[in-house]
């Protein structure tokens, strides 16, 4: 008996293996111990059981222990998926675990009665044959006993889908469906016992995300579903399913790829969608098999291509590649395809002005006319050729094709600006003015310059200023038959100017790229002297003095003031120095003198500044003269009185002689003056 009970437990496994294909894994299986003495399992399962749907659960050990929970279907076990949980230990998991056994004993019991009442019950010829087939039936059908039994044990399988729905009994699929390819798709027919409504979910292989997901109400117990607008010639992944009480189910099918049929160019026409496009329209899904990237869809049947610039006037040719299959589609595209705004308009940085414009080279009897309007403005229509620099214009240009207009190009901006390089030649210069002549040359209007100069739309200004004077002088140039030249006039000698000539186009100056013309003028006459003054400190002494505010306008030497005495015509002396100070001595008594200042450069020399100076008297020789004549009066007036007092003296003593004579001789005589004389004693 015993080796029966292991030869139908051996039988039991070999059929499950032989009998049933593997069901999907679970997944997020949960545990929970909600009482000390019960473990619920739950796990999410949203795929198929490919069987018979059985739940079994088996337990080992007890709190603590590893817990193994395994799904399979009727014939085929599921790989275990295996959980650490430990229950509560409590007294009544004791009584849960000898029931457990008493259980697991009568069912071993009952097993074995069962296999021997069955060996005995079989003719001995058909023992042999049959024994295998009995022994799977009887073992399913103790292993169904079992799960009963271990359900009503207390040990529970929760089994939920998405929706949380239980799934405790196993049911049989209740719906199939076949897929056949047709032209543009899928036909899916499907086979149901139960009127409901099915999903059928199709998406290329390895790619889920293209799927498409249709909804279909099947009445009756066949229906047929066309799916179409898919893409030819490729694999497909497709499944049906339906919702009942317990959550999703899949239909059963044998295969769930299939492959779409090839295209061919009978499933594609040719139509007119968007304007300048080539566009296809084919209930197959071609824009995954067209060879350009530059696909746009129209609607989701038609998809349109854009062909290049250099394509218009010429055969267009669209190709269609699938796996098993390829071919090409060709089209005529016109010049009506020809977009004005992806015309490349060049315009030309030189006068006279040319705009270029890069037309479809397949289109050969296509040109361009330009005509062109002062911007803000009114003014008169002109052409390329005619327009002027420094003026903004708005140029549009008429596309023809055999001299018959068929579009307008997009309006396109022109305006050039004259780049003007002058290059001075030769100076010319004196101590008032500088001069010179120059050249003009410009990249851009080198070919109109003389046409502007000539109707004088074109003029130059020279100019030069000295930082020194703070001041810019104008002139006018002068027109030569080899260029220009231009004379400043009015400058301030021996002083360094920037010269530089500025072009006027329309009374408004334009600027140029020159080398500006730095020159020095030449040495001129120094300042005339404005204040002199004079002074005498001797008789015979002049001093000069004088306060110089001008300019030498020349190289300054070591001398820079001369002065001169004049006397006669004939100049007497000439004294010179840095400084204008002067000093005439031993000149002339009582002479009058004309003194001249100069102030003189290296080269050049002032107007003299003239004063009419006279010396005073000799006052030393009158000084002399009074000594002398003083000395001689006095000498004169002594001399005098001593001759009187010498005269008085020898009188006296005449006297005195005369009296004593006369007086021994008793007076001879008596002196009597003579009548009309009369003698004034001198006392």
């Amino acid at each position: 008996m015993a080796g029966l009970c292991v030869l139908k437990i051996l039988l039991l496994w070999t059929g499950i293996i032989s009998l049933a294909n593997s069901p999907d894994d679970m997944t997020k299986l949960k545990t929970t111990a909600p009482e000390p003495h019960v473990i619920i399992v739950s796990c999410e399962y949203s795929r198929r059981f490919n069987g018979p749907e059985v739940m079994y659960i088996t337990q080992h050990g007890y709190a603590g222990d590893t817990l193994h929970v395994t799904a399979f279907s009727e014939h085929f076990e599921h790989k275990s998926k295996t959980y650490d949980v430990a229950t509560h230990y409590h007294d009544k998991a004791v009584i849960d675990f000898l029931v457990f056994l008493i259980v697991l004993t009568s069912v071993a019991i009952l097993v074995v009665i069962d296999s021997i009442y069955v060996l005995n019950r079989v003719p001995k010829h058909r023992k042999s044959r049959d024994v295998n087939e009995n022994a799977m039936f009887q073992s399913a059908a103790s292993l169904r006993s079992l799960k009963t039994l271990l359900l009503s044990a207390g040990i529970i399988c929760q089994i939920t889908t998405t929706a949380g729905q239980r799934i405790t009994a196993s049911s049989p699929p209740q719906c199939s469906y076949t897929v056949t390819s047709i032209k543009f798709g899928f036909q899916i027919d499907i086979t149901s016992s139960t009127p409901r409504d099915y999903t059928i979910n199709i998406s290329e292989e390895g790619r889920p995300v293209t799927g498409k997901h249709i909804t279909v109400h099947q009445s009756n117990q066949n229906s047929s579903h066309e799916i179409k607008h898919l893409k030819p010639c490729t694999e497909y992944e497709h499944y049906v399913t339906y919702l009942d009480g317990a959550g999703e189910k899949h239909c059963s099918h044998p295969e769930n790829k299939t492959r779409t049929t090839d295209i061919s160019k009978d499933d594609i026409e040719d139509v007119s969608c968007i304007p300048g496009h080539v566009c296809y329209r084919s209930d197959w899904d071609v824009s995954s098999l067209l060879s350009t990237t530059n696909v746009v869809g129209c609607d989701n049947k038609t998809f349109c291509v854009k062909p290049g610039y250099n394509d218009i006037c010429s055969d267009f040719t669209t190709n269609f590649t699938c796996p098993t299959t390829s071919f090409s589609l060709t089209s005529i595209i016109p010049v009506d395809f020809l977009n004005t705004n992806e015309i490349h308009q060049i315009v030309s940085t030189k006068l006279p002005a040319k705009i270029e414009t890069k037309l479809p080279p397949n289109c050969k009897n296509l040109s361009v006319d330009y005509t062109c309007w002062e911007s803000g403005g009114v003014t008169e229509p002109k052409l390329e050729s005619e327009l002027e620099p420094f003026t903004d214009y708005s140029c549009i240009g008429q596309i023809k094709e055999n001299n018959v207009t068929i579009k307008n190009t997009t309006a396109v901006d022109v305006r050039i600006d004259c780049d003007f390089n002058i290059i001075a030649t030769k100076d010319r210069v004196t101590n008032t003015s500088i001069g010179w002549s120059w050249s003009t040359t410009s990249d851009k209007c080198q070919e109109v310059l003389h046409e502007l100069e000539k109707l004088d739309k074109l003029s130059y200004d020279c100019s030069c200023g000295s930082t020194l004077s703070h001041q810019t002088h104008w002139s006018k140039p002068d027109k030569e038959s080899s260029g220009r030249t231009c004379l400043v006039i009015g400058l301030k000698p021996f002083t360094t100017y920037t010269c530089e000539v500025k072009p006027i186009y329309k009374n408004i100056k334009r600027d140029a790229k020159q080398t500006p013309v730095t020159q020095k003028t030449d040495a001129g006459k120094p300042d005339d002297i404005k204040d002199l003054k004079t002074s005498q400190p001797e008789h015979n002494v002049i001093i000069v003095n004088c306060m110089y505010s001008g300019k030498l306008n020349g190289l300054e030497g070591k001398q820079k003031y001369r002065a001169e005495l004049h006397h006669g015509g004939v100049i007497v002396k000439e004294l010179k120095d840095s400084k204008c100070k002067f000093e005439f001595r031993d000149l002339s008594y009582s002479t009058t003198y004309i003194v001249k200042v100069i102030a003189f450069n290296t080269e050049l020399e002032s107007e003299p500044k003239t004063k009419e100076v006279s010396t005073f008297y000799n006052d030393k020789a009158v000084i002399g003269f009074l000594v002398f004549l003083f000395i001689t009066i006095t000498s004169v007036v002594v001399s005098v009185l001593v001759y009187k007092i010498y005269i008085k003296k020898c009188r006296k003593s005449r006297n005195e002689v005369n009296e004593d004579v006369m007086l021994e001789s008793t007076a001879i005589y008596v002196n009597v003056p003579t009548p009309g004389w009369h003698h004034i004693e001198a006392r």
